[in-house]
């Protein structure tokens, strides 16, 4: 794919694309505000390390992220940096069991559907939510202590935890809930 054609497009969607492994080029799409990404195969959603200073911001306009069923996906962003997704204010990720999320400094929204416990622990490194939606983990007893540096949520909705026995302590310290 060049991404010199798509230089205009706003909403992108990839939907079962088992053997497209490498999407660096889209974060160089100035225009992209709205990603749809289902049932593919890739690691990172930037995976173009390049050698020395990297002075592009990756993702410059997008909002909107949705990740459904991507297996092998491990974050979205091989390398961490304040330059990554510097406008997403809205996640939706759906069965992405090796995710873990990095610092995303502009990110509100988030929900989160058949999540592993290591996604939710990743979850204290998203300082900015103030809304949090996690759902159909059908596994996890008790709620991992990730709430802590969440100080700014305000909206926090747990719904089908079928074995879930304990609430975490750190709900007390959410003080905008």
């Amino acid at each position: 794919m060049r991404a010199s054609v798509l230089r205009t497009i706003i909403t992108l969607y990839l939907h079962d694309c088992k053997y497209c492994l490498h999407l660096s080029q889209l974060a160089e799409l100035p225009c992209l505000k709205y990603l749809s990404l289902r049932g593919i195969h890739v690691e990172y959603i930037d995976s173009d390390v390049e050698s020395g200073v990297c002075q592009l911001i990756k993702f410059p306009s997008l909002e909107s992220l949705e990740m459904c069923k991507l297996p092998n996906l491990k974050g979205v962003s091989i390398e961490e940096g304040e330059e990554q997704f510097p406008s997403l204010h809205e996640m939706w990720i759906e069965n992405c069991p090796l995710l873990t999320f990095p610092r995303l400094l502009s990110l509100r929204n988030l929900r989160i559907l058949k999540c592993s416990t290591m996604t939710l622990a990743s979850i204290s490194n998203l300082c900015g939510l103030t809304c949090l939606e996690i759902g159909n983990n059908k596994e996890l007893t008790s709620f991992p202590e990730v709430l802590t540096n969440l100080t700014d949520l305000e909206i926090l909705r747990i719904e089908n935890f079928s074995k879930l026995e304990v609430l975490p302590n750190s709900l007390a310290s959410l003080t905008a809930l």
